[in-house]
């Protein structure tokens, strides 16, 4: 595979096999090649990187019992197609 047979739609779609170390070297190799010379994947790179960096912190948010208990209830009520 060489860098300048891959298109960007292919490189995107290594984008987060790259972040999870799980390219093969020749994939890892094209991929960062690319990115040397792309800046509109450089960009969706960018913006990956700070998503994935941003996950830590939000918080594990659990809805409360009130919530469960009424959802429960309504679907008691109206049957499983009713609640989707």
């Amino acid at each position: 595979m060489k860098v300048a047979d891959v298109s960007c739609q292919t490189v995107g779609g290594l984008l987060s096999r790259w972040y999870d170390g799980t390219l093969a070297e020749v994939e890892a190799d094209v991929y960062e090649q690319h990115m040397l010379v792309c800046p509109p994947c450089q960009r969706q790179n960018d913006k990956l990187r700070v998503a994935l960096a941003a996950i830590p912190a939000v918080a594990d948010v659990r809805p409360g019992a009130e919530l469960v208990t009424e959802l429960l209830r309504y679907a008691r009520e109206h049957g499983s197609a009713g609640v989707w």
